[in-house]
């Protein structure tokens, strides 16, 4: 009987085993899937030239931005975008992508941003970051 018992466990401890793996497995699957597929910088399309406000002389296309946009920062996904506000599409401005180049190694100075603002006069975005301080980003 106390065979049959310790058999049991065994068998339960593999099963389980099994089972943690299998659900570790599908985890990190589930989140590759969506870093790769649902970050915004994995669906970015460039900042083009629009008019302002938006529609209102399709041949005049002279801005990156117009008053009302909608800018974020994402410290996660290190980055600043222009947010559609119809249909929530995030377009990037500056990511990691484009990080520059010191001393050999790209180094993404938007890393953990953490607020924004427009520079006055310039129009220029001012990004706060933990990391870095105050980084000024052309939208251009």
């Amino acid at each position: 009987m106390n065979s049959d018992r310790k058999n049991f466990a065994a068998c339960l401890e593999r099963t389980f085993a099994t089972k943690r793996q299998v659900r570790g497995v599908l985890h990190a699957t589930a989140a590759f899937l969506l870093l790769t597929f649902a970050s915004s910088a994995a669906w970015g399309q460039g900042l083009p030239l629009t008019d302002c406000p938006r529609g209102s002389n399709p041949l005049a296309k002279n801005y990156y931005m117009c008053v009302g946009d909608i800018v974020v920062t994402d410290g996660a996904a290190s980055g600043i975008f222009l947010v559609d506000p119809t249909t929530g599409n995030q377009t990037p401005i500056s990511t990691a992508v484009n990080a520059p180049i010191i001393n050999g190694h790209p180094v993404n100075l938007l890393q953990q941003a953490a607020s924004l603002t427009i520079e006055p006069g310039t129009g220029k975005l001012l990004a706060s970051t933990r990391q870095y301080g105050i980084i000024r980003v052309d939208p251009k």
